[in-house]
């Protein structure tokens, strides 16, 4: 289930996790950028430098990319834990429902809202390919 790469990239309530603030995926995703939201189910890291392995992969992959053309976000269902410094908390599942996220996943939101890129868990190499195919700077 979930939105495919063209359809417009539904919107749902979050809370961040440092400071407790409401906000919506729409409101974190604002910007004129292009926006990986990572969501990690139940996964929940210890500390702020800790994540799991898959979504550390990933980070530290796109700690080549500029944000001003990807800019990423933890999107977590848990409450309880560590709050890693700037993560949500998709206090209802709602968003992980309407993005058809069991547990892990990975999508890329345009700046026009639709969505880019889709993965089911967090599939590397299919969004490096994406990355490079979609932003030539990266190859």
């Amino acid at each position: 289930g979930g939105p495919q790469a063209g359809d417009r990239a539904p919107d749902g309530p979050l809370l961040a996790a440092d400071s407790r603030r409401e906000t919506s995926l729409f409101e974190i995703v604002r910007a004129p950028s292009h926006h990986l939201v990572v969501f990690e189910g139940d996964a929940m890291p210890t500390s702020d430098e800790r994540a799991p392995d898959s979504t550390s992969a990933v980070l530290s992959s796109l700690a080549r990319v500029p944000d001003d053309l990807v800019a990423s976000h933890r999107v977590f269902r848990r409450r309880d834990g560590a709050s890693p410094r700037g993560a949500f908390i998709d206090v209802t599942g709602r968003l992980h429902s309407l993005y058809g996220v069991a547990s892990a996943g990975l999508y890329v939101i345009r700046p026009d809202g639709h969505v880019g890129f889709r993965s089911a868990g967090t599939d590397m190499a299919r969004l490096v390919k994406w990355l490079r195919r979609t932003f030539p700077c990266l190859a």
